[in-house]
C-alpha cells in the first residue's frame, strides 16, 4: 500500500509541471493576454511525461492544433484544444497508471 501512494505521488510530480503550464496558458489565452513562447514550453514538458505512444500522439496532435489556432488568431478554439488535453491528462496521471 505504500508503494502505490508512492507511486502516485511521484506520478502527480511528474504531472504537475505540464498540468500548471496548461492551467497558465488557457487562463492567460481567456484574458486576452498575448502568448510568447508557452506553447514550445508545452512541448518540452510534454516529452517528458510517461505516455504510452498513442497517448503522446494525440496529445501532441491537442497541442499541434492549440498552436495552429493560436497562429490563425482563433483563441477560443486554441483554448478548447488546451482544456481537452487538460482533461485528457488528467485521466492519464489520476485515472490510472500511465504506461512507460
Amino acid at each position: 500500500m505504500g508503494t502505490q501512494s508512492n507511486q502516485r505521488m511521484s506520478l502527480d510530480s511528474v504531472f504537475r509541471p505540464v498540468m500548471s503550464a496548461l492551467n497558465r496558458l488557457v487562463v492567460q489565452l481567456r484574458d486576452g493576454q498575448p502568448t510568447n513562447g508557452e506553447v514550445d514550453d508545452l512541448w518540452v514538458l510534454l516529452e517528458t511525461l510517461p505516455l504510452s505512444t498513442d497517448e503522446f500522439g494525440l496529445s501532441c496532435n491537442r497541442l499541434c492544433n492549440a498552436h495552429r489556432y493560436l497562429l490563425a488568431k482563433e483563441v477560443g478554439a486554441a483554448r478548447w484544444e488546451l482544456k481537452e488535453l487538460k482533461l485528457y491528462l488528467q485521466t492519464r496521471g489520476n485515472g490510472r497508471p500511465c504506461e512507460t
